[in-house]
């Protein structure tokens, strides 16, 4: 338990330092779409949208597996 919280902690001050680091903001067009945010916020959310694709990636396989069996 006590690794965890360890563990814990340094994870969250890297996190911070990387934040503080990576503040600059710059600008993202998509499409028609422009938007300026921090470039560690940037990070962070294309992050997240990974985990979610990765997460619904493999509900479906899990899905397709036992609609097979």
């Amino acid at each position: 338990m006590r690794m965890k919280l360890v563990v814990t902690v340094i994870l969250s001050l890297l996190a911070v330092v990387f934040i503080l680091q990576n503040a600059a903001v710059v600008q993202i067009r998509f499409i028609i779409w422009e938007i300026s945010m921090s470039r560690s916020l940037l990070v962070v959310l294309m992050v997240m949208i990974g985990a979610l694709i990765g997460w619904f990636s493999h509900a479906i396989f899990r899905h397709a597996q036992k609609q097979m069996h």
